[in-house]
This record gives C-alpha cells, structure tokens and sequence, in this order.
C-alpha cells in the first residue's frame, strides 16, 4: 500500500520519507488498518506522533488490546 514499497526495511522504516507516504495517503492507511483489522475509528490525536512502521505496528496492537479489554467487559 505504501507509494513507495521498495523503501520497507524494518520497523524503524520512515513513512514518509522511506516509504513516500503523503497526507491523503496517511489517512488511507488508517481507513484500511480500521477495515482490515476492524479497529474503532481512529482519532487524529492517536495517529499525531506516528513516523514509522513499527509505531504503526504498535497502535494497532494497542487498539486490538483496548478492543479485546472492552469486549471482555461487555
């Protein structure tokens, strides 16, 4: 998904400037993380900090941890 893919090397990888990712592009992603991972919407004060892929890697987990705490509770 990334416009330029080649740039993927590991975690620290840098979405914008590895990975060519531009503001549309940026909330692209975080469209397709909600569907694919079927996360609750996602606020632009989670995704402010975010600059590489393991930091995307991170959100979702915690995301998938909230959801998964909030369906135990019920």
């Amino acid at each position: 998904m990334a416009p330029n893919p080649e740039g993927v090397q590991a975690g620290e990888t840098r979405l914008v400037e590895d990975l060519g990712y531009h503001s549309l592009a940026l909330l692209e992603l975080g469209f397709t993380m909600e569907d694919e991972f079927d996360l609750p919407a996602i606020d632009q004060a989670q995704v402010q900090h975010i600059a590489t892929v393991k930091e995307v890697e991170d959100l979702v987990l915690e995301l998938l941890r909230a959801s998964a705490g909030d369906a135990a509770y019920g």
